[in-house]
């Protein structure tokens, strides 16, 4: 299931998958204490909510610790998927106590780890990096209503709308990832287009914040050397 087909199906799904795990790994005399869910939306982490759905408004508010208590009677914990990469990032390296996390995927955003703590902000939308103008996006429309944001150009459908447009039929971040390592020239350079345009951000947020460890995930991480290079 994909985000597009709404909670009620994707979370069925992940429910689905998570319960064919459980009873094929051997957890005899585990007790599961809570189920976690990483969303790739911002999120009231009290309420377990997503918000801000501008593309995907089913989502906005919708009660994904109620829906999904139908499927586990147990505690569920709902967390932006930046921010939990910034969590699990940071459990490896604990001594980095200034972290950023970036993931590229469908969309690019980043968790931020201040004196060893996850940094929400007020609202829950720190990191949002997505949404930072970039010179290359100037004129480039994005789903927030404005122009230039990085996500605009530099995300995983943003690289394969460019990329069938100029004639290499690419229509999800995963046909962005083959066609690199398949060794499609137009793909590297769009990709390596992308990564100097989320370097761009990242110096201002280098500048602004300065990370010890800066860590690099996502879908379109997965591309190899490409997008940081």
């Amino acid at each position: 299931a994909e985000m597009a087909d709404g909670p009620e199906a994707v979370l069925d799904a992940a429910a689905a998958a998570a319960s064919a795990l459980l009873k094929d790994s051997d957890h005899a005399g585990w007790r599961i204490a809570a189920v976690g869910v990483g969303i790739a939306l911002p999120v009231f982490h009290e309420e377990g909510r997503p918000f801000n759905s501008t593309n995907l408004p089913e989502w906005d508010h919708f009660d994904v610790p109620g829906h999904l208590a139908k499927h586990f009677a147990m505690p569920v914990l709902v967390e932006n998927d930046a921010n939990l990469m910034a969590l699990g990032e940071h459990a490896l390296r604990p001594d980095a106590a200034e972290m950023i996390a970036v993931e590229v995927s469908t969309g690019i955003g980043a968790g931020i780890i201040n004196n060893g703590t996850l940094l929400r902000g007020a609202r829950g939308t720190a990191g949002a990096i997505g949404h930072i103008p970039v010179e290359r996006g100037a004129d480039v429309p994005c789903i927030c209503g404005r122009r230039g944001c990085l996500v605009a150009v530099a995300s995983g459908p943003a690289i394969a709308a460019s990329l069938s447009a100029g004639g290499v039929p690419a229509s999800t971040v995963d046909d962005v990832v083959e066609l690199v390592l398949d060794g499609n020239l137009d793909a590297i350079a769009a990709v390596r287009r992308a990564g100097n345009d989320i370097g761009e951000v990242l110096t201002t947020c280098i500048s602004f914040f300065n990370p010890a460890t800066i860590a690099i995930g996502g879908r379109l991480a997965t591309a190899g050397d490409h997008l940081v290079a």
